[in-house]
Order: C-alpha cells, then structure tokens, then sequence
C-alpha cells in the first residue's frame, strides 16, 4: 500500500475512534439498546484491531518493549477472564477488549505515522465537533428540566443531580468528557491555522462552560494542572534555545511561574454556574416560568479546592485493598475486567451503599487484574513516563506537541480518584489523549524530525 493512501487511512480510522469517544455517553448504562451498543463497539474496536495487526507485522512493533507490554496486558486479562468466569463465545466480544483494540490503534498509529501533527489536527477536530453536539444536547435537555416541579433524573441525556450538571451516566464522567474536550480544543487551536481557530476557540469557551456546571474536581484540578505543565515546557524549551546564563534559577521561575499559571486558572471554573444562573433567570423570567426560577436553586458551585472528595475516596481505597488481598485468587489475578461486582462494606453501617469501582486506577487494576496485571501496567506506565519525561526537555518540540504531553499528564493525574486512562467498561473519553501522548512519546528521533 502507497505511504499516502496508508496515512490517510490511519487519520481516516484514527478520526472514527474520536468519534466514538466523543459520543460514547449517549448510550451508556443502556440508553440505547443493546444491539446498537454492541454494533458500534464492534465496527470500532473490529476495524481499529484489523488495522492495528497489518501495522504490528508490517512495522514489526511486536519486538518492541512498549508493544510486548501491551499485548502481554491483554492476553493477560483474556486468561483472567477466561479462568474466573469460564470459556465462552460472549468471551471474544466483551466492551474492555474492543476498547482496548481502539486505544492500542491510536497509541500505535501516532507512534508510526510519518505526519502526527496532521493526526493531531484532525483528532482534535473531529472529537470537538462531535462533542460539541453530545454536551449541547445535555445542557439543553438539562435546562428543560428545570420547568419541572419534581427535579428530572435523566443522568443520561441531562439534569441536575445534587446541584450538579449530569449527563452521560452521572455528573463524574461527563466532567470527563468536558475536560477532554477543553482539551482537544485548545490542541486544536495551537495546531490548526487560519479562521478555522475561531470554531476552536468558541468550543474552549464552551467546554470550560460545560465543565464548570457539571464541577467535579478532580477534572478540574487536572485540567489546570495540564495548562500549568505545558506553560513550564514552552518556558524551558525558551530557555534551553536562548541560553541564557543563570539558568537554574530562570528553571525555578518556569516552574513557580507555571504553577501561579495553574492556580489562578482554578476559581475561573466556579464562574459557569452564575452566568448559567443568571441568564436562564434572566430569560425564564422574559417568558413567564416562575418553576424555573425555583428550580435553579438546585444548580450551585463548590469549591475546587475542597478536599472532601480525598478524603472520602480513602474509605474506598482502603475497602478496596482489603478486598483485593482477601484470598489468593483476588490478589494474582483480580476478579477479571468481566465481572460486575462492586466495592461492598464501604461505611460501615451502611451496606446498602456501595462503589461501582475503585476510585483509584491502580486500585483498581488491582481489585480487576491482581497483583500481575498491576504489574504490567505500571511497567508500561515506568516506560511512558521516561520517554514523556525527556520528550518534555526536548527544546525542539513545538508548543502543540509539548500541550499533547500535558494531556497525557493531566489525564494521568485523574487516576487518583477515577479510573483515570485505565478504561475497564465504559469507553470513556479520558485514555484518548493519553494513548496519543504515550504515542507520540514512543516515537523514534528520526520520525519526529
């Protein structure tokens, strides 16, 4: 096959996961039926795992390290599957294999293809317009809710739950969803040029909007967190070009400076929920619907810096734990990616409350894949983090490849509390980025130049 043809078909695939990612809450938890669920999976994971074999014989990946791990993970998860809940048709066309099969395409086709930036473009393009028509159909169908005397509870198409937008599942993920796409839009609009930056710059401004309404702070700290991480790698790789003397002291500032970047960026996502609160008054009260007035009492803003929800993740994380050594079994090999138990015995006292999950990547990889698929994960994690790290001080790196390693760093860092890029069930937007991070950091010297 010609190099062009292939590199159009590596963007054209590339742009159909993002898709997929962009409008994967409309059908979560069943909202749509289960035949349609599993015939997008299908086409997805299906195409991007026939894609992903000609580009592992073609490019020989199977010798790389990076490669091994990655299959040796999935392999790894089939046989867990395979010995706890016994052999099976249903086996081969479980949701974490056709995720996994898409995340592998992406992180493989950025790591081979002769033009990332092209793919980062377009990715970038197509996940913003998808999402865009996704989170808008939530606020709306949210908005509308408000007309109603008992609160709606539609967590899937939009409402407010606890004061809280909700949309795709619950308020957690579509915060998820919105920081991805803030995410992807402004990638877009440091890659893109020309009048196409404007549809760009309405989504940031969108997104962020999104993000302060749905206010989950994980998101939002990691979100600032990533802008904080690419102003200090647009610093140093200033300072490395100009070489100026004094120069650990001007590293220092970088960092400081970066940090205040982050910081002040914090009490802006607080903003969102009195702008909403004052234009739907302001309009509700133009047409007459006192109910939408009352109702907007349940719409309301925290602080992004409270704590509360460290502290009440330990309870879990420790549950968990226990749960996860409690037998042999469990600590080698988990309860495979295929089993629906949940955190149970979380406070105690009350056992009609339980966790879904984790609320801690590693844990969760634990509880899922024991002590062996944990293993393997934080190898390929060890092996990421040293290509991103130098990849960061590459001066050579341009400012959109440098804000593509802040994605990685910042999703990462919502593994603390969520599932982070480890995507078990749902094909939640968060691995995107990372995977094409990890990519790009994989990629050999001669193929970034």
């Amino acid at each position: 096959m010609k190099d062009g043809k292939l590199q159009r078909i590596i963007i054209l695939q590339c742009c159909l996961v993002a898709c997929t990612y962009a409008l994967e809450g409309l059908w979560a938890d069943g909202a749509m039926t289960g035949m349609i669920e599993k015939g997008i999976r299908f086409l997805t994971g299906g195409s991007s795992g026939c894609f992903l074999l000609y580009l592992t014989i073609k490019g020989r990946s199977f010798r790389k390290k990076d490669c091994i791990l990655l299959y040796s993970l999935l392999t790894f998860a089939f046989f867990s599957s395979w010995s706890i809940c016994g052999f099976s048709f249903q086996l081969f066309f479980s949701a974490f294999y056709f995720t996994w099969l898409s995340l592998i395409w992406v992180y493989l086709a950025m790591k081979t293809i002769k033009n990332p930036d092209a793919l980062m473009r377009w990715v970038s393009l197509v996940f913003v317009m998808a999402s865009a028509i996704a989170t808008g159909s939530v606020v709306v169908r949210a908005t509308v809710s408000l007309k109603a005397v008992i609160p709606g509870n539609d967590r899937i198409f939009g409402c407010f739950k606890v004061g809280r937008l909700c949309g795709f599942g619950n308020a957690n993920i579509f915060s998820m969803h919105c920081m991805t796409a803030f995410l992807f839009s402004l990638l877009g609009l440091i890659k893109w040029k020309g009048k196409i930056r404007i549809l760009f710059g309405a989504a940031l401004i969108w997104n962020w909007f999104c993000l302060g309404l749905a206010n989950t702070r994980t998101c939002i700290l990691a979100t600032a967190f990533t802008i904080g991480v690419w102003c200090f790698g647009c610093m140093h790789a200033r300072l490395a070009k100009e070489k100026v003397q004094g120069r650990a002291g001007k590293e220092l500032s970088a960092i400081l400076l970066a940090a205040l970047v982050a910081i002040t960026l914090l009490p802006t996502f607080l903003a969102p929920a009195f702008l909403y609160k004052g234009t739907v008054k302001m309009i509700a009260g133009a047409v007459k619907e006192r109910q939408m007035v009352v109702s907007l009492e349940r719409v309301y803003s925290r602080d992004a810096g409270d704590l509360e929800t460290l502290t009440d993740r330990t309870k879990i994380w420790r549950k968990s734990l226990e749960t996860s050594i409690s037998n042999e079994r469990r600590f080698w090999i988990g309860t495979s990616v295929k089993s629906n138990e949940q955190v149970n015995g979380v406070y105690e006292g009350r056992h009609d409350i339980v966790a879904s999950f984790s609320h801690n990547m590693f844990l969760e990889v634990l509880r899922r894949l024991g002590v062996i698929g944990l293993g393997l994960w934080i190898l390929l994690i060890v092996t990421w983090g040293e290509k991103a790290i130098k990849t960061l001080f590459d001066p050579q790196e341009d400012s959109g490849s440098l804000f593509l390693l802040a994605m990685g760093a910042g999703t990462l860092l919502t593994g603390i509390t969520e599932c982070g890029p480890f995507p078990i069930h749902l094909m939640i937007a968060i691995p995107l980025p990372f995977f094409l991070c990890c990519g790009y950091c994989m990629r050999e010297k001669n193929e970034k130049a």
